[in-house]
């Protein structure tokens, strides 16, 4: 009887279901040079808390690290996980010789989703642009202009897809705000790619 009672016992506990951990999100993107537009290798992590925690060579760290990777050699690409239980997370990126870049309160709501914004870009440090031959100045102006560029050029796309939506969600920002955009949206019907070198 005891016997059949023990084997009773092992039976329902081997058919028992073991307690589920919760399923991991992935969120990829790329990392690039901000100056040249080139991708970069360097360190991404993720943090479930704001909290910061310490510094280590201008990388900042928070509490509760989450993963931690590097972006692909020659791609700038790479894939943050971050468990399904945590609603937002804190990323962090830094190479040696840039300057790092925090994101505060990222969406973990879904899986398979880019990280915000994608690509990420991180700026040469003042040293590291002059040892690539370019003055600091020059790679801060590039880095701009690469920038708005990307603006500018989005905001004629979207003004030419729904032209009567875009116009009506222009009176949802402010009177500054919708000027500046009216501004960079008739630059993106410009040719861009002429307009990158710094003017002399």
């Amino acid at each position: 009887m005891q016997s059949w009672c023990r084997s009773l016992v092992v039976s329902f506990l081997l058919a028992a279901p073991l307690t589920a951990q919760a399923p991991t999100y992935l969120h990829s993107g790329s990392l690039m040079n901000a100056s040249s537009g080139k991708p970069i290798a360097a360190e991404a992590k993720a943090f479930s808390s704001e909290k910061r925690a310490s510094s280590v060579n201008g990388c900042p760290s928070f509490d509760g690290l989450l993963n931690s990777t590097n972006s692909a050699e020659g791609s700038g690409k790479f894939t943050l996980r971050v468990a399904s239980s945590t609603s937002s997370y804190t990323a962090v990126y830094c190479l040696p010789g840039y300057y790092s870049r925090v994101y505060y309160g990222l969406d973990n709501s879904k899986d398979a989703t880019p990280v915000e914004p994608d690509p990420v870009i991180l700026l040469p440090s003042q040293q590291v642009a002059r040892q690539e031959g370019i003055d600091p100045v020059d790679a801060a102006y590039l880095a701009i202009r690469r920038s708005l560029s990307s603006v500018e050029s989005n905001l004629y796309y979207l003004s030419n897809a729904d032209e009567g939506s875009y116009y009506k969600a222009l009176d949802s920002f402010s009177s500054d705000e919708k000027q500046a955009l009216m501004i960079l949206r008739a630059n993106g019907a410009k040719t861009l790619p002429t307009r990158l070198p710094r003017p002399k």
